[in-house]
């Protein structure tokens, strides 16, 4: 079987905490996917998703606006494994390239195994928006911006249904985001602001900045 090509134009996908509270909101949503199916089951993916606002909430406020995503993948499903494997897979954030690489072994269980390695930077970006914090650039309308940022980290562990509130998740995480070298002017600021930095580090369900 060969789907030869899959369309999805402007989907709306929002992913919600464990006590249904928003966390991330994906606006203009687009797929274009191919995709092939052999007789033993395996199954390869391969395509674009385009994203064209994202919006991850936290509670000082929210990250990712004015942020533009891509994800170029090359994906395959080995049925006897009931593993993925992400052959090649390239998320891009704005000017920032990440590599996603790794497998998820035992799809379809109860607590498939993931090994995730992002690797992406440092790169100068021509918009920093997306990567700061909104209460640091609250606004678009006539904001310049510029920088140095870089993304790594990664996830290994069983990645089951949602834990009850105040427990640990099941896989552990380790994701740190740079910023250096950081400008941004705007008409509400009597001179731009040079130098900034920002370090993000998640782990161990905290999230420090």
């Amino acid at each position: 079987i060969a789907v030869r090509r899959l369309v999805v134009r402007d989907g709306a996908i929002s992913v919600l905490r464990a006590d249904g509270g928003g966390l991330v909101e994906l606006g203009g949503f687009h797929e274009v996917l191919t995709a092939t199916l052999s007789p033993t089951g395996d199954l390869a993916l391969a395509g674009e998703t385009r994203i064209d606002s994202l919006r991850v909430l936290l509670p000082h406020g929210s990250l990712g606006q004015g942020l533009a995503v891509r994800w170029l993948k090359d994906l395959s499903y080995e049925a006897a494994t009931r593993s993925l494997a992400l052959k090649t897979s390239t998320l891009q954030l704005d000017d920032l390239a990440v590599a996603v690489t790794g497998r998820v072994e035992g799809l379809g269980s109860d607590a498939p195994q993931a090994d995730l390695t992002l690797t992406g930077g440092p790169v100068a970006v021509t918009s920093l928006l997306g990567f700061l914090p909104s209460w640091l650039a609250p606004q678009l309308d006539g904001v310049a911006s510029s920088g140095v940022v870089s993304l790594a980290g990664f996830v290994k562990g069983p990645l089951g249904p949602p834990p009850p509130p105040g427990t640990p998740l099941p896989f552990s995480y380790d994701l740190r985001f740079d910023l250096t070298g950081g400008r941004l002017s705007a008409p509400a600021l009597s001179a731009p602001l040079d130098g900034i930095e920002v370090h993000l580090h998640a782990r161990d369900d905290r999230v420090e900045i």
